[in-house]
């Protein structure tokens, strides 16, 4: 999450047979290296689904890179 107009990111998951929820979100410029986070799914009944939403910033100076998704 990188620019001078950086907008936001969010993970939202949605249990089995369940309704959508935020569980992490971000914004604004984080600079220019690598982070990390780790979130807890293990309060989740399996199967789960996980939307990751990027929001636009109010112009075209920021980017979002999402590398290396794991799960354990």
């Amino acid at each position: 999450m990188y620019g001078s107009t950086m907008g936001s990111l969010e993970v939202n998951v949605k249990p089995a047979g369940g309704t959508w929820s935020t569980i992490w979100q971000q914004s604004g410029n984080k600079g220019y290296s690598w982070k990390e986070a780790e979130l807890d799914l293990g309060s989740y009944q399996s199967p789960v689904e996980i939307q990751f939403i990027g929001i636009r910033g109010t112009s075209y100076r920021g980017d979002i890179a999402l590398d290396k998704i794991e799960f354990l």
